[in-house]
């Protein structure tokens, strides 16, 4: 993710914020900040982002990271999805802090982002953020790809909608928290976008790629990832979001690759094969 902004001395600083999903590094360096440097032409190490003290999930794998701006202050948005042992791990958003520190080195540096707030997560897999309505509300969406249940684990996550509300007597982005909106029920989310349409009929919309109810059952056995993505608009009034539209029907259902032979396009589909107008491609019908 990239982050432009302004320094106290007014010039223009761009920092690009990077994740690791798995690395062999140790210590793992979850996510890390890197500043342009014009001298050199390349972006440098600027800093790691840390989390919580009382945060002790070991090393933690990064899914997404999302830059925004409220109020003219930077923050980001870090979904992680698992420790490696388990996927019930926090996602985190973070707030730029411009305050200077003299370095070991004798450089001073800004202290850049700082944990803002902890989100309870399961196998997150992305963040999305929009200012939505007239009003501009700022709302923050994240997926978690999985959900509990007595048996354990399920593929019936959910996406949680977050508001931003400004403290009082604060200006906008100064101070204030992120508060749970509503939880949208997804079926193994693995995306989201947050995007706005102008003119009739338009507004602000949310989209969820819903991935998989379950773990294949065999090998070949693709009908698991055949799930409708969903379309959600924001209802001003209520200051929630409400589906729209199911993108479900021809074009949202596995098909293997073209470049497949005709005995692992059969074996991709079976035993629900459908052949396509060209005698080889096939379809799994919902």
């Amino acid at each position: 993710a990239h982050v432009g902004l302004v320094d106290r001395s007014g010039h223009q600083r761009h920092y690009l914020v990077v994740g690791a999903s798995y690395t062999s590094a140790d210590p793992s360096p979850q996510a890390e900040v890197l500043r342009w440097n014009p001298a050199a032409e390349e972006f440098e190490a600027h800093h790691v982002l840390r989390r919580m003290p009382d945060d002790t999930d070991g090393a933690l794998h990064v899914s997404d990271i999302e830059a925004f701006s409220i109020g003219g202050g930077p923050f980001l948005a870090v979904a992680f999805h698992s420790s490696g042992a388990t996927e019930d791990v926090p996602s985190y958003i973070y707030r730029w802090n411009s305050s200077e520190v003299r370095q070991a080195d004798g450089y001073t540096r800004v202290v850049g982002f700082v944990p803002f707030e902890v989100l309870p997560t399961s196998g997150a897999t992305s963040a999305t953020f929009l200012l939505c309505g007239p009003e501009r509300t700022p709302i923050l969406a994240i997926s978690s790809s999985l959900g509990r249940a007595i048996s354990g684990a399920t593929h019936k996550g959910s996406v949680s909608v977050y508001r931003f509300s400004p403290s009082s007597g604060t200006p906008s982005g100064t101070s204030g928290t992120f508060t749970l909106a509503q939880s949208i029920p997804a079926i193994g989310a693995s995306g989201l976008d947050l995007f706005t349409i102008l003119g009739k009929g338009g507004g602000d919309f949310l989209v969820i790629a819903n991935r998989q109810d379950q773990v294949p059952v065999s090998l070949g056995d693709y009908s698991a990832y055949d799930q409708v993505p969903e379309i959600h608009k924001w209802d001003t009034g209520a200051g929630l979001f409400t589906l729209h539209q199911r993108l479900s029907g021809p074009g949202f259902e596995s098909v293997p690759d073209s470049a497949a032979g005709l005995d692992a396009s059969q074996a991709f589909c079976s035993p629900n094969c459908i052949p396509g107008d060209d005698g080889v491609t096939m379809s799994v019908p919902f």
